[in-house]
């Protein structure tokens, strides 16, 4: 009579050391016992012990293989082709009945540091597969890190197995990144990477510091270039040229990895040539756009006093209202003979030479 086979039992087992295969039964006065490995095929006798006589060991496992009064059963020295099923037979010569067990054996090493790896460059928006690389190890468990906090999957980031999938990849996944490796006997633990996620260059914006009207040669003012990206370098143009040099000119930029990190252009003071469009670039190692036009709202007064000239030709006389120079232009009234016209910077008439016109007053008002 054989007793049923009772359920597997796993077994793990470290690289170079030894393990013991330990019956769950308590052994008879008289007993006979064989330690075999293989299953359903080719299957090899270790070890055989009946009592009374001396264990004979096969000659391959022979100086690796102990078998103890109790029955249990000692490999040396394990490699990876000692994984695999192990059967116990135990016979009871006094009962006529046999127990027989089964062992599942994994060999694992002990684990040396894995290399985390990540695809270059990483772009937010894009796919990107970090890659924890073990070699040959045997692992049978991966695990992602992100800020030394556990990566769970999620909607757009997929863990399997040495791999993480984001998909896709943003700003916020900026960081330290590393993984762990683990069998049944160790673990261990990559370097922490540093992962920058790139972002492209976008809302590039261009504003003023004022919206009111600025007087050349005493007021200053700045203008202020922002743009969403990382690694953001700005270009200034103005009325479609690049920057001339100008001592009233002062650029600076806020080097920061930050997604808006503004470029300031003072200019200290205006001057009338200072009117614009001006317009800024950004730009990374991804793209570049450009930002609107912004023109200065200049004004500067009208040269000298306004101007009230009257001149004769032949039977006309010539009215003339002038203030030039002005920007924005000076609105001019001209008052003559209770008739008044307007106009920018300058009026003109021409009236008929007669008693009435010599007698009127011409008035001009700026």
């Amino acid at each position: 009579l054989v007793t049923p086979v009772i359920s597997m039992q796993l077994m793990n087992g470290r690289l170079g050391h030894f393990v013991d295969f330990t019956l769950p039964v308590s052994l008879p006065s008289e007993y006979r016992i064989h330690w075999n490995f293989g299953y359903a095929g080719k299957v090899t006798v270790i070890v055989m012990f009946e009592t009374g006589e001396p264990a004979q060991y096969n000659p391959l496992y022979k100086g690796r293989c102990e078998l103890f009064v109790n029955g249990t059963m000692r490999l040396h020295e394990i490699s990876y082709a000692d994984g695999g099923t192990y059967i116990v037979k135990l016979y009871n010569p006094d009962t006529f009945t046999s127990y027989v067990q089964r062992y599942q054996l994994n060999i694992y090493g002990m684990l040396s540091a894995p290399v985390l790896k990540s695809n270059s460059p990483l772009i937010s928006g894009t796919n990107v597969t970090l890659h924890c690389d073990a070699g040959n190890q045997n692992v049978t468990t991966y695990t992602f890190y992100h800020n030394q906090n556990i990566i769970s999957s999620e909607s757009r980031v997929t863990s399997r197995g040495s791999f993480l999938d984001y998909k896709p990849i943003s700003e916020n996944d900026s960081g330290s990144y590393s993984c762990t490796i683990q069998n049944p006997i160790s673990s261990s633990t990559s370097n922490s990477i540093i992962v920058t996620v790139s972002v492209p260059v976008s809302s590039v914006t261009l504003t003023s510091d004022t919206s009111g009207l600025l007087w050349p040669g005493i007021d200053s003012v700045s203008l202020h270039c922002s743009a969403r990206g990382t690694n953001v370098s700005y270009s200034w143009s103005m009325d479609d040229e690049p920057l001339p040099e100008n001592p009233r000119y002062h650029l600076s930029q806020n080097n920061s990895t930050l997604i808006i990190n503004p470029s300031t252009l003072t200019i200290s003071p205006v001057s009338k040539n200072d009117t614009g469009p001006f317009t800024c670039s950004a730009s990374n190692l991804i793209n570049s756009e450009t930002s609107n036009e912004l023109t200065l709202g200049l004004n500067w007064y009208p040269k000298g006093n306004i101007g009230c000239i009257v001149q004769g030709h032949d039977s006309l006389l010539q009215l003339d209202c002038n203030w030039p120079g002005g920007h924005p232009a000076a609105n001019v009234t001209m008052i003559f003979n209770n008739i008044e016209e307007m106009g920018q910077s300058k009026v003109t008439r021409n009236v008929s030479l007669t008693q009435d016109s010599q007698r009127s007053t011409l008035t001009c008002i700026g």
